[in-house]
Parts: C-alpha cells; sequence; structure tokens
C-alpha cells in the first residue's frame, strides 16, 4: 500500500482490489474488451457500491474525496 494514502483511502483501494478479485474473472474483461462492449452488470455493481459518486462533493451526495 502507498503510505501516503490516508487510512480510508487504503480501505477503499483494499476493498476495489478484493471486489475485482473475487466478482471480476480476467475471462469477463477479455470477453467484453473483444466484444468492445461495456459490462452493465459491473457498471451496476460498481455504482451500487457507491464508488462513482467518490469524487463528487458531499453537496451533491458524493464522497468528497476529488
Amino acid at each position: 500500500m502507498n503510505p501516503d494514502f490516508t487510512e480510508t483511502q487504503q480501505l477503499l483501494q483494499t476493498t476495489v482490489r478484493q471486489y475485482v478479485e473475487d466478482e471480476v474473472p480476467f475471462d469477463r474483461v477479455r470477453e467484453h474488451e473483444q466484444k468492445r462492449a461495456a459490462d452493465d452488470k459491473l457498471w451496476e455493481a460498481i455504482s451500487n457500491q457507491g464508488w462513482l459518486g467518490i469524487p463528487l462533493p458531499e453537496a451533491v451526495g458524493g464522497g468528497d474525496a476529488g
């Protein structure tokens, strides 16, 4: 881990890494890459985790990390 990250950032990094290792097998990535198509289920899962809003201001419901 990067020692310059805050504890919260390190937790997020660990959480995302674990999610990708568990839920996004390489074959799935390759399949969507070959199709040149987005993986809608993956984007939905990422959105449901709230990760897309992390850089947005708190005033609009984001994580204020941008």
